[in-house]
């Protein structure tokens, strides 16, 4: 499957009516679940004045929670145009400092400075290529690095190849992936990373590390 099978089918799944549910939700209840827990870690950091990269931004959730934190400015690098759309007028609404650029993140990556937080939450699992986007992503870290992914049980397996499966029968090029999170975890350290906060629900892993030299 290429790659633009996948980022088309990934634009056509979250497009603009899915994005706005999104947001009428997170109105409604607030940020819940992973994200939340992944919020709650970056709140025992020192992040007032950091710049923040959210990969897979969506809506701009953490982008918004930050930046009322005390995060400086943001970027929302994401492969749907609806999403960033959404995110976009919110952004203009709330009078928040954030960039957003439409594509894959591993495409764009050169084009991106790096900020002293990024963030990627539920994204590892929609990359085919996690060497590629974890490499360019740690690249782009100057501080902390927060990401929520799926725990690997014979459940969430299940899950996803039953969700695969939706995908093909409609036609959508779209895939979920399961990555190994010790093979994460590794690749994280490897490259001068110490996990500082962890915590889960009972699908995701949430994790957050900080580099040695910060």
């Amino acid at each position: 499957m290429s790659c633009e099978a996948h980022c088309c089918g990934l634009e056509k799944l979250f497009d603009e009516k899915h994005a706005r549910k999104q947001m009428k939700r997170y109105h409604r209840r607030g940020t819940v679940g992973a994200t939340r827990k992944l919020l709650t870690l970056l709140s025992e950091v020192d992040i007032t004045g950091r710049t923040l990269l959210d990969i897979g931004g969506g809506v701009g959730v953490i982008q918004r929670e930050l930046m009322n934190a005390g995060v400086a400015s943001a970027m929302d690098v994401d492969s749907s145009q609806g999403s960033i759309r959404v995110a976009q007028q919110e952004a203009e609404r709330q009078n928040h400092p954030t960039m957003f650029l439409h594509g894959d993140f591993t495409k764009l990556a050169d084009q991106i400075e790096a900020a002293d937080i990024v963030t990627l939450d539920k994204v590892i699992c929609c990359y085919p290529n996690v060497d590629d986007l974890l490499t360019k992503a740690l690249d782009k870290t100057k501080a902390y690095v927060g990401l929520v992914l799926p725990r690997d049980s014979v459940i969430a397996r299940v899950v996803l190849f039953i969700g695969n499966i939706a995908m093909r029968l409609t036609g959508n090029g779209f895939r979920s992936y399961m990555h190994s999170p010790l093979l994460v975890h590794s690749m994280i350290e490897n490259r001068g990373f110490l996990r500082i906060g962890k915590d889960r629900t009972n699908a995701w892993h949430v994790w957050l590390y900080g580099r040695y030299d910060r």
